[in-house]
């Protein structure tokens, strides 16, 4: 849980604050530093952000059901 609240948390970082920064950065004449990473990552999220949830919900889906514990084999019969 504390894992997703930081991927939840970063996300919004990388998507809505440092995009705001740029013109900060332009006006005092130095780039964002890891411009390409932070001027493509949110750029890719707005324009696919539904195809992106959609496939981390089934990655985590199929994720937990592969690491689910499985149900222990009955051997034997049973006697009564």
């Amino acid at each position: 849980m504390v894992v997703c609240a930081i991927g939840l948390a970063l996300a919004v970082i990388t998507v809505f604050v440092i995009p705001n920064f740029a013109p900060l950065f332009k006006i005092l004449g130095n780039d964002i530093p890891g411009r390409p990473a932070s001027s493509s990552v949110p750029r890719v999220v707005r324009h696919n952000g539904i195809a992106l949830v959609a496939a981390s919900a089934i990655a985590f889906f199929a994720l937990r059901r592969h690491v689910a514990p499985r149900p222990a084999a009955i051997s034997g019969t049973a006697s009564n």
